[in-house]
């Protein structure tokens, strides 16, 4: 089991969510992480060039996260649209 942590701009991301529906979609993704870093159910891929950072996919957005597995803590750095997450 995870313990997840949001960072400022992650919790901004989705503070600025105005769909209550994708809200609900990417706070349950967030909570799959609780789990495991690699939720089967979700679209994720490894980030090349960063060490254990990863991206989900949900619709248009995208959540930044990187994974420390010595403590079993998960860092969500983002949550933004595509456009802006790359």
């Amino acid at each position: 089991m995870f313990e997840v942590f949001l960072t400022n701009r992650a919790e901004k991301g989705i503070k600025s969510l105005d769909e209550i529906k994708l809200r609900r979609r990417i706070e349950e993704a967030i909570d799959a992480l609780n789990h495991t870093y690699f939720p089967k159910r979700y679209d994720i891929k490894k980030l090349k060039g960063v060490k254990n950072t990863y991206r989900l996919r949900i619709g248009d957005y995208r959540i930044i996260y990187t994974a420390n597995f010595n403590n079993s803590q998960i860092f969500v750095l983002s949550i933004t649209p595509r456009k802006k997450a790359y």
